[in-house]
């Protein structure tokens, strides 16, 4: 297998992983929206819980789907950066549309529809819905056009052997475009539909309120049926224009090198592939080809050696002929798989969620600035040869970028930061050593976060003044994360330590944050970055401070706080063995690229092998992506974990964790009002292993709304630091 192959692989990995939420978030926006006006026409309460029990369904399909669009995003410039760069300045348009227009109505409304329900008026708020649904469908709009250019290029000319845009509008009119983005549309609401449909049919099937869950099964049917039909007339001509405009595509599907008049379809063969040009097709089904290929019963479908013959002639000499054995029996999965579909959870599009919905107003002007560079001529990123009358400055578009990209790391780590704090007093059974000072530790970083974006820049020729500014204060906000990680091994240290499944993510947190943190130091001080700046070393690093700790980070929340949200309890055994296996993987994945990085290995290279003083890193490189793959399948086990327990009987008690915040208070899953009567708060939420709480209720906790049997004075919620002179509290 090459490096392209294993490229592909990796891309249809990423597309394919978040195109799984994309038509269920533009369906379920549709149906949510339909719900809130069905609400605000009738004031019917039942509108309104489905409204907002749907609406959480929509949120968290948003928030993966961005995740998983951004990663999609960046295999473009990865893993296919030369043709990025040839055709760019097509499809990149579109894609800034969707970018700086769609995504933005889309995110900016969701934030006012899901903080708005007590702020905006009932009609403004129904508008904020109904825009959600917008942006979602202009967001695909865009996304489509750029793939059906690809599929079909229209509307431009080559200039100096690049395609260049002449004519939007023809690539908005593209008939691969028109039928591709109808089926999408259509596609998406058979799916939204589904799963609402699914989710109605399990609450009515396990006691649900029936008076509101019949409501929303029949609104499913309602759009699911005609939904359907639709869709199967709009996807059949969608395979025409397919076979009109790429014909190699439709001949590879099936395998046939010859062509035919009227053609069959083959339900299975034995054989095929580039070189067998015969394959022994099992059951064939009598001018199916032709129908699927041309609409007519007796379509002529031209093989794959006249069209390689032709394309030879018309583009010159070039094997143009596609993987056929990966077409064929990609074709045959999809269609068997269509068949069982009915069978498979939809429930799987939705399994976990992390919200995480970020606004990026400074990079969105850098990439503004940067359209308007690459379609309208200005020159605020170019310079040299290329620029008129001093033209502009590209290290300035590498400030704008940091300035939004250092700050974005602890906006991703600071949740996972407070996870920590709080599940390592919750499970140690000891208070919070110095809470406000983990507070305060937190605050501080938040403010530095913006200062010290220039470390990522050593190396591009800044006033050497300026760059030692950027490193010292790059070393004072290891500061106070330096005192945050020692507060929670104070916590720690000599407690009560119950290793359950959220204990285990916690202190996996504090290990990689600690390894991330001590390899930052030689990139923040000028000498060593000079020499490891932009290799795999930096990549090691940032992935165990950052990624490594908000994805373990957030799987101790989610083992945490499930009981809470589904009123069960994952398998602890499942849980601590996903857990091992995760943390073993990602120790080996982000060592091996601190030891390549270090070793001198540059990141960004497609292949390090064609680099004669790289190859003998191969061996390493070859098994840090073993590990990278092994952490991925590992993720398998939380996935079977999520699905055997979610739709089991609550199982889990009522404060199985056995703490004092307020969450623990209600019922799980809680009520849409959380609290009857508001409670009042009496004491912290770190209050553990107090002797009296012990004497007078039997316990190591106490409820932040308990107080404890004659006394008025709530104890302690802290532990606080040693006092100047040796004291301890």
């Amino acid at each position: 297998m090459t490096n392209v192959d294993l490229a592909r692989w990796q891309f249809a990995f990423v597309t394919i992983n978040h195109f799984f939420f994309v038509p269920v978030t533009i369906g379920l926006a549709f149906l949510t929206a339909l719900l809130q006006t069905a609400w605000y026409r009738s004031k019917r309460e039942e509108y309104l819980r489905l409204t907002r029990f749907f609406g959480v369904l929509l949120v968290i399909n948003v928030a993966i789907g961005v995740v998983t669009g951004l990663v999609q995003e960046f295999q473009f410039g990865m893993n296919w950066s030369a043709y990025s760069r040839l055709v760019g300045g097509i499809f990149g348009a579109p894609l800034a549309m969707e970018g700086l227009a769609a995504f933005f109505l889309e995110s900016t409304f969701l934030g006012l529809w899901l903080f708005g329900w007590d702020r905006l008026s009932r009609r403004v708020h129904l508008l904020t819905i109904w825009l959600v649904s917008l942006g979602s469908v202009l967001s695909a709009a865009f996304i489509m056009a750029a793939n059906s250019w690809m599929q079909h290029p229209v509307g431009y000319k080559m200039v100096n052997g690049k395609p260049q845009l002449n004519d939007i509008w023809a690539v908005f009119t593209n008939q691969v475009f028109v039928w591709g983005y109808s089926k999408v549309l259509l596609a998406s609401l058979v799916t939204g539909a589904g799963v609402m449909l699914a989710v109605s049919a399990w609450q009515l099937r396990h006691g649900g309120d029936a008076g509101v869950f019949t409501r929303s099964a029949r609104l499913a049917l309602i759009v699911l049926v005609p939904a359907i039909l639709f869709t199967m007339l709009v996807g059949d001509e969608l395979g025409v224009v397919e076979g009109r405009y790429q014909p190699m595509k439709i001949a590879a599907a099936e395998a046939q090198w010859s062509t035919c008049q009227p053609c069959s379809f083959s339900l299975f063969q034995i054989g095929g592939g580039n070189n067998d040009h015969t394959p022994t097709q099992i059951i064939e089904i009598p001018h199916l080809l032709s129908l699927l290929a041309t609409n007519t019963w007796n379509g002529k479908v031209v093989g794959l050696d006249p069209l390689q013959s032709q394309y030879s002639k018309q583009y010159g000499a070039g094997n143009y002929v596609p993987n056929v054995f990966i077409q064929y029996w990609s074709m045959r999965a999809m269609a068997y798989l269509g068949v069982l579909v009915l069978a498979i959870s939809v429930w799987g599009l939705w399994l976990t969620a992390i919200l995480n919905i970020l606004f990026v107003p400074v990079l969105a002007a850098a990439t503004l600035l940067l359209l308007l560079d690459r379609i309208f001529g200005t020159q605020f990123f170019i310079a040299g040869a290329a620029s008129v009358r001093g033209g502009g400055d590209p290290i300035l578009f590498q400030h704008l970028f940091w300035i939004f990209g250092h700050p974005e790391v602890y906006i991703l780590i600071l949740p996972p930061w407070g996870f920590v704090s709080d599940l390592v007093s919750f499970f140690s059974r000891k208070p919070a050593y110095w809470y406000k000072g983990s507070v305060l530790a937190m605050v501080a970083v938040t403010v530095l976060s913006a200062v010290v974006y220039g470390h990522h820049m050593f190396t591009t020729g800044m006033n050497p003044m300026l760059g030692k500014a950027f490193m010292i204060l790059t070393l004072i906000i290891s500061g106070p994360a330096e005192l945050l990680f020692l507060n929670w091994l104070h916590t720690i240290w000599r407690g009560s330590n119950r290793l359950a499944t959220p204990m285990l993510f916690t202190l996996g947190v504090v290990f990689v944050f600690a390894v991330g943190g001590l390899t930052g130091i030689y990139l923040a001080t000028i000498p060593t970055d000079v020499y490891l700046h932009d290799t795999m070393f930096v990549v090691g690093h940032f992935h165990l401070t950052m990624a490594a700790a908000s994805f373990l980070g957030s799987f101790a929340a989610i083992y945490y706080w499930f009981p809470k949200m589904f009123g069960r309890r994952l398998s602890e055994g499942l849980g601590k063995t996903h857990f091992w296996l995760s943390l073993l993987f990602i120790t080996l994945l982000f060592f091996g690229q601190l030891m390549v990085g270090y070793a001198g290995q540059p990141r960004r290279l497609w292949d390090p092998n064609q680099y004669s003083f790289l190859r003998h890193l191969a061996p390493l490189n070859r098994w840090t992506s073993y590990f990278g793959f092994a952490l991925g399948a590992s993720q398998i086990l939380f996935v079977v974990n999520f699905l055997a327990h979610v739709f089991r009987r609550p199982n889990a008690d009522a404060n199985p964790w056995q703490v004092g915040t307020l969450e623990w208070t209600v019922s799980s899953p809680p009520p849409a009002h959380n609290f009857d009567p508001i409670p009042t708060v009496v004491r912290g939420p770190h209050e553990f292993s107090n002797p009296e709480v012990e004497r007078v209720l039997g316990r190591d906790w106490i409820g932040q709304t308990e107080r404890l049997p004659g006394s008025d004075a709530p104890p302690r919620t802290t532990a606080e630091p040693p006092r100047a002179g040796g004291g301890t509290p």
